[in-house]
């Protein structure tokens, strides 16, 4: 039966003029879902999970913005986020939206991939510059068809529900995994970015790499050869932030990861940023 997804909110801003608290979903080790749901009004929503997300949509009209490029979805499209991928989703109202949703931890999935040499398989996804694909009939079918299996092994559709549950969705979810990296690395090779996208993305790569220094606009867009105005007009049509708010987004997600791989002992010194 079809789960009801709780209502979507549009993301508001803190005191200041500073982003508001950055959402992160939590996952304990796998979960799935199965849900139709009615957007009656144009939202949107951003957030980041701490286990990697796979999105197979039935029934879709949405923009989704995921680490540094901007996806349009429809109907048979799938989407793959990695662990602390930011993303930035914009709803359009449509009365039905059908999709599958797994997440899954990393390191519950490690231990069934090393047993098939395939050790770097989520590593060749992540890499993937693009990470969207529109499936076609076969392949639609053919992913459905394990997403089902992996459905009906779920307790009330979100966990498995016994040992030999466990085993099944670990199994469909490597078969998942392996089309899906067929399916991306063939996109990947006859795909293209548009100049914009390809700005916004080298921009956004920046940012991930310098986030703790001081971010001054105009050398950042000097950088780049373009207006700073005409940068920040950009960056916030395609990904869904500010550039402000996307370095503060990557702050807070950088410090998460370290606190999950260190304990937290001290503060993180991370400098201004300067228009």
């Amino acid at each position: 039966m079809a789960q009801k997804n709780p209502s979507f909110r549009t993301p508001e801003h803190g005191q200041a003029g500073l982003p508001a608290q950055l959402p992160v979903t939590t996952v304990s080790d796998f979960r799935f879902s199965y849900s139709q749901t009615s957007v009656p009004e144009q939202t949107a929503l951003h957030h980041y999970h701490d286990a990697c997300e796979m999105v197979c949509y039935i029934k879709a009209d949405l923009q989704v913005f995921i680490k540094d490029t901007r996806y349009e979805i429809r109907g048979g499209d799938l989407i793959f986020m990695d662990e602390y991928d930011l993303h930035h989703i914009e709803y359009q109202p449509i009365a039905h939206y059908e999709r599958y949703v797994v997440n899954f931890r990393r390191s519950w999935i490690a231990p069934v991939l090393a047993a098939f040499g395939e050790d770097g398989l989520l590593d060749s996804i992540a890499r993937c510059p693009v990470r969207h694909v529109h499936l076609s009939i076969r392949d639609r079918v053919e992913l459905q068809h394990l997403l089902d299996h992996m459905h009906k092994a779920c307790t009330f559709g979100h966990e498995p529900a016994d040992s030999q549950a466990r085993i099944e969705v670990r199994a469909n979810l490597v078969l998942v995994l392996l089309h899906v990296r067929r399916l991306l690395l063939a996109d990947n090779a006859r795909t293209q970015l548009g100049k914009n996208d390809k700005l916004v993305q080298d921009v956004v790569q920046y940012l991930d790499r310098h986030y703790g220094e001081t971010i001054r606009l105009d050398l950042l867009a000097a950088a780049f050869f373009v207006d700073k105005f005409y940068l920040s007009h950009l960056f916030k049509r395609q990904t869904g932030f500010s550039i402000m708010e996307y370095v503060q987004h990557r702050r807070v997600i950088e410090a998460q990861k370290k606190s999950r791989n260190h304990p937290f002992n001290g503060w993180f010194d991370f400098r201004p940023i300067r228009a």
